[in-house]
């Protein structure tokens, strides 16, 4: 996952570790670890965080673990 830093503050994620070294489309990335905990259930992702970071980014590892949907009549994207 790739994300704005004041993102990954405003969701309330709490940074656990510093930089675990992962390849990613443009090459080794480091990542941060951060813990997160979503309706009852906590979990750690490893995640980019930058101040240039526009759009969220979802590396398709980690949607192997959640389900994706798109309703594009209602404007929706939902990651369960």
């Amino acid at each position: 996952m790739a994300i704005n830093t004041a993102d990954a503050k405003s969701f309330g994620w709490q940074l656990v570790d510093n930089e675990e070294t992962r390849i990613t489309a443009l090459g080794e990335a480091q990542f941060n670890i951060y813990d997160v905990n979503k309706k009852g259930e906590e979990f750690n992702i490893p995640v980019i965080a930058g101040d240039g970071i526009a759009e969220v980014l979802l590396g398709l590892p980690w949607l192997f673990t959640r389900r994706l949907v798109v309703d594009f009549q209602e404007e929706t994207l939902t990651l369960g």
